[in-house]
C-alpha cells in the first residue's frame, strides 16, 4: 500500500502534479496510516477530498496495471481526479440534474491507440493551476503493445496560457523521444490547435528540431475518443 500511494512513481508524478504538491508533504511520508490521519486533521476538507479521490483513481490505476485493466498516466490520473469531484459537488449541491456516472459521460471518456506496429506514442498533455500560479506538463510513452517505456512530468512557473504549457508538453516529448533513441513515434493529445500547429513546421524549422530524423505522426484525441492522425514524412 505505501509503494502505490507513496513511493511508486506514477504516485509520486500525480502528486507533483495536483494543486496538493506542497501540502501533502510526500517527502516526510513513509507509513500510509500515519501519514493519511495526519493531513485529515492538517488539511481544509475540499483538499482531503480531493485526497482521498486521487488514493482511489491511484489504487484503480495499480488494479488497471495488474489485471490487464484501464490505465491513466499521472497527468490524466489528476485531471480524471479533480473532475470527479467536481462533478461530485455538483451533485451533492443539485441532486436533481447532477449524474456522475451518465452514460453522456462515460461515452465521451477518450480511450488510448496503440500506434502501427515499430512505432512506439508518446501522449503529451498540460494542465494549468491558475491561483497556484503554475502549470505542469506529463508525457508518457509506450510501444505498439501498450507497454509502459517512459514517463516525466515537470511544473512550469508563471506561465498560465494552456496553449503555451501544451506546447511545453510537445517539446519535453520530442526531447525524451530523442534521449531514448526512438525514430518512428506518434505524438497524441488533446489539443487540436497545437497537433495543427505541429505540422505546419518544416523539417529543418521545427521548434524542436528533430523531425527531420523521425518518422512521426501527429494525433488529436477526439472527444469521442477517437484519435485524428496527421503524418509527416
Amino acid at each position: 500500500m505505501n509503494h502505490i500511494f507513496l513511493s511508486c512513481p506514477v504516485a509520486i508524478q500525480s502528486w507533483a502534479l495536483s494543486h496538493l504538491s506542497t501540502k501533502v508533504h510526500l517527502d516526510k511520508a513513509r507509513q500510509v496510516t500515519i501519514w493519511l490521519p495526519t493531513l485529515r486533521h492538517q488539511l481544509p476538507r475540499k483538499d482531503v477530498e480531493l485526497v482521498a479521490v486521487t488514493l482511489w483513481n491511484l489504487w484503480n490505476n495499480h488494479n488497471g496495471v495488474t489485471f490487464a485493466g484501464p490505465y491513466h498516466d499521472p497527468l490524466s490520473l489528476v485531471s480524471l481526479s479533480m473532475n470527479f469531484l467536481h462533478q461530485y459537488r455538483e451533485t451533492i449541491s443539485n441532486p436533481v440534474h447532477g449524474s456522475i456516472t451518465s452514460p453522456q459521460c462515460q461515452s465521451t471518456l477518450p480511450r488510448w491507440n496503440k500506434p502501427q506496429l515499430d512505432f512506439v506514442k508518446a501522449n503529451f498533455d498540460g494542465v494549468v493551476f491558475p491561483s497556484q500560479g503554475f502549470s505542469g506538463v506529463g508525457v508518457v510513452v509506450r510501444d505498439d503493445a501498450g507497454n509502459f517505456i517512459a514517463s516525466l512530468s515537470k511544473r512550469i512557473l508563471g506561465i498560465l496560457a494552456l496553449d503555451v504549457v501544451e506546447t511545453y508538453a510537445v517539446k519535453y516529448a520530442t526531447q525524451l523521444l530523442v534521449e531514448l533513441g526512438y525514430s518512428h513515434v506518434v505524438l497524441e493529445g488533446d489539443n487540436l490547435k497545437i497537433v495543427k500547429m505541429l505540422q505546419q513546421y518544416e523539417s529543418n524549422d521545427s521548434a524542436c528540431g528533430i523531425w527531420s530524423v523521425m518518422s512521426c505522426s501527429f494525433c488529436d484525441t477526439l472527444p469521442s475518443g477517437k484519435p485524428c492522425r496527421y503524418r509527416v514524412r
